[in-house]
């Protein structure tokens, strides 16, 4: 798959030529998370899992 330069293609419309040079595209792609909170996440939804299927153990017992 290759990456589209946006700056190399000819504007479909008006519209879109707007777009491009008043509301800009972003610089790089967002939606990571920083190493350190995805690492608390895990920890988190980890311990969350063992909690839950530790206690689904004690209450068969029981």
């Amino acid at each position: 798959m290759t990456k589209h330069s946006y700056d190399s293609e000819k504007p479909i419309n008006d519209a879109t030529d707007h777009l491009r040079q008043h509301q800009g595209l972003p610089a790089k792609r967002g939606g990571k998370l920083p190493v350190p909170i995805k690492v608390l996440g895990f920890i988190l939804f980890g311990v969350f899992g063992i909690i839950s299927i530790i206690g689904v153990i004690v209450s068969l017992l029981n």
